[in-house]
């Protein structure tokens, strides 16, 4: 056997090695970027179903005057053209209920809903035009 190499069996088992994890390496990528492999996204949480409606409209809010439960939701449903965003008096701070304040101006057809944890009256206003007043009786 003279003239001929010896092949080594270290150097092969290094090649096969480095060929089998580029292929794991590559595999892992291809289920990763086709989302097989991917954790589920988180849902966001449920919004209560609303139990009353309040119609925002060029001439305020309708109704005036709501009673709901303790637990309740209500949704208001902007049915004007102009932008509005109904938030807990006192105006600019809003903060007569915490969490009470729909924090971005909703368009023609959008809605904002709040769920009433307390027990009260509270009144709200148009933040975009503060003298526009209701109110919101829980029992």
């Amino acid at each position: 056997m003279k003239g001929k190499t010896k092949k080594h069996p270290v150097k092969n088992q290094k090649i096969a090695v480095a060929i089998i994890i580029l292929a794991f390496v590559t595999l892992g990528f291809l289920f990763f970027y086709k989302g097989y492999l991917k954790p589920p996204l988180e849902e966001a949480p449920k919004k209560a179903a609303p139990s009353a409606f309040v119609d925002i409209t060029e001439k305020g809010f309708s109704p005036q005057t709501i009673l709901i439960s303790k637990g309740e939701t209500i949704q208001w449903v902007n049915k004007d053209s102009v932008a509005h965003q109904p938030a807990s008096n006192p105006h600019p701070v809003h903060n007569g209920l915490a969490g009470f304040d729909a924090g971005k101006s909703l368009g023609m057809g959008e809605t904002y809903q709040f769920t009433f944890e307390k027990e009260g009256t509270f009144g709200y206003h148009d933040h975009r035009a503060p003298t526009t007043n209701a109110s919101v009786v829980v029992k």
